[in-house]
């Protein structure tokens, strides 16, 4: 339920400096020409007319920040070319872009058979945080995105999507306009913009269950509504037909503009491409490639669900394309649900990977309504209590506001005992300067405290805050999944 983003995947990008004047080369100038560095909304008709929004990509999320370096998830040798339209030039400048790069996907273990998996029905309050990494290569930090499933009814599904801009104008043309070499030239420092935006997304119940067809580049609108297409991953009966071993037609929107430029451009141009076929479905230019089972069994994918660290079952498949290469989605194997837990649909590398599923109860009730929850019960025994649902800026101590649910949460608790006092501690993951993890988790804290005091009017003096930087860790740095646990908001009643 997230929205898709370019994948980086080296840091150091090798180049031999060889001048190739091919035709690949000057379709990719001419759209980065016209596409400059920012992508645009696909060629569909939105409900809202006329309420554009610039290109969403993912923020930096709760209490920490650091680059992807280490994770487990798609990088190839070190020509392989990364996300900016700089990197892809220079790879097609160098050769790399004719190379299949290899996709190193996760490691996961085979789920048990006699485990019974927790399912994770899709109604209204269930909310997804997923990580692309892609962006860490110039901006530190595995950046969430975040969805919150509203309203379901018979027909519709409403989904309300958060996001930063973070809008990378990065000045390709000046870096590349020179043929010189590579050494000795000072790469241009790029200009960042955060802007907060968020939209709705209207999907018709019936996609959910029959559509081929995965459109998941969102918010480029308020108000998005795209019949034909799945946002969030494959449909009921998709999954139906893999289950069973069988292949399915499967549609995606291509990875990034650039790719669907150098696709429409070369078959005007009557060039051959080892790209999958440019089809139009829905209105909307896609791929299509035939989507199949890869192990004949399920695997066990780590995930933060309701704060506590389990395993999910997903479901691998793959989708080959004529290079050599393939896609990949690891799908959530629930008929009713099938979520894409990871993705690598690219053709160009791009990955995402659901780190956090907010799972509301099922409707109590009215006896039943004023039940403590889960957070409550365990302050209550004076428990510490892990939150992550807690999201800040990129570097910063702004609360996002898709944090509401969250602190409104926290507020309520407060109100309900109104002789507790917490403390909020503050914590990141190991990625960056320690000095500088270390007061940003202080300054996050105090932030929470400041929201829970000027926004809920909760009383000052029941509200302590520390912070630890990277020094508490309840798990390992060296996966995205560990660097989510580890970045954290930490309370505790006095």
């Amino acid at each position: 339920m997230v929205q898709r983003d370019p994948f980086g995947a080296a840091t150091g990008n090798q180049h031999n400096h060889r001048t190739r004047p091919s035709s690949l080369a000057v379709i990719l100038l001419l759209t980065l020409a016209v596409a400059g560095c920012r992508k645009n909304p696909p060629p569909a008709s939105s409900e809202a007319a006329g309420a554009t929004s610039p290109a969403a990509s993912p923020a930096a999320g709760a209490a920490g920040g650091g680059s992807d370096s280490s994770s487990p998830i798609p990088s190839g040798a070190s020509d392989t070319p990364s996300g900016s339209l700089a990197d892809r030039l220079s790879a097609v400048e160098s050769g790399a872009a004719d190379k299949p790069q290899p996709v190193k996907l996760p490691n996961w273990p085979r789920w048990p058979a006699s485990q019974t998996a927790i399912q994770v029905p899709l109604r209204p309050g269930l909310g997804v945080t997923a990580v692309d990494p892609s962006r860490a290569k110039n901006h530190p930090g595995d950046l969430p995105v975040a969805a919150y499933v509203e309203d379901v009814s018979a027909t519709t599904l409403h989904v309300r999507h958060y996001e930063d801009v973070l809008a990378d104008k990065e000045r390709t043309m000046q870096q590349y306009q020179s043929r010189e070499p590579m050494e000795g030239r000072e790469q241009i420092q790029a200009e960042v913009d955060h802007r907060e935006v968020d939209c709705d997304i209207t999907v018709d119940v019936i996609d959910l269950q029959t559509t081929h067809a995965m459109r998941d580049y969102v918010c480029h609108n308020k108000f998005e509504h795209y019949p034909g297409t799945e946002p969030f991953g494959v449909s009921t009966q998709v999954l139906t037909a893999l289950r069973a071993g069988q292949s399915a037609d499967f549609h995606f929107v291509p990875d990034s503009d650039v790719t669907a430029s150098i696709g429409a451009m070369g078959m005007l141009m009557g060039e051959a491409s080892e790209l999958p076929p440019l089809t139009n479905v829905a209105n909307i230019p896609m791929f299509s490639c035939t989507l199949h089972r890869v192990e004949p069994y399920d695997l066990a994918m780590p995930v933060m669900l309701n704060d506590e660290p389990v395993s999910l079952p997903v479901l691998h498949a793959s989708c080959p394309f004529p290079d050599g290469r393939a896609g990949h989605l690891y799908l959530l194997d629930e008929l009713d649900n099938p979520l894409k837990m990871w993705g690598n649909m690219g053709v160009l590398p791009e990955t995402l990977q659901v780190v956090q599923i907010e799972l509301p109860p099922p409707p109590a009730a009215p006896a039943a309504q004023l039940a403590a929850s889960p957070m409550e019960q365990a302050l209550a025994q004076k428990k510490p209590v892990e939150v992550y649902g807690i999201y800040f800026d990129f570097n910063s101590d702004r609360i996002k506001p898709q944090s509401e649910r969250v602190l409104q949460q926290i507020a309520t608790i407060l109100r309900r005992n109104p002789d507790w006092k917490l403390s909020v501690a503050g914590h990141t993951d190991n990625i960056g300067d320690d000095a500088f993890n270390l007061d940003l988790s202080r300054r996050r804290a105090a932030a929470v405290r400041t929201a829970l005091v000027s926004e809920y009017h909760i009383a000052a003096n029941r509200l302590d805050t520390s912070g630890y930087g990277a020094s508490r860790p309840v798990a390992a740095n060296d996966t995205i999944e560990g660097r989510a646990r580890n970045r954290r908001v930490e309370l505790e009643r006095d």
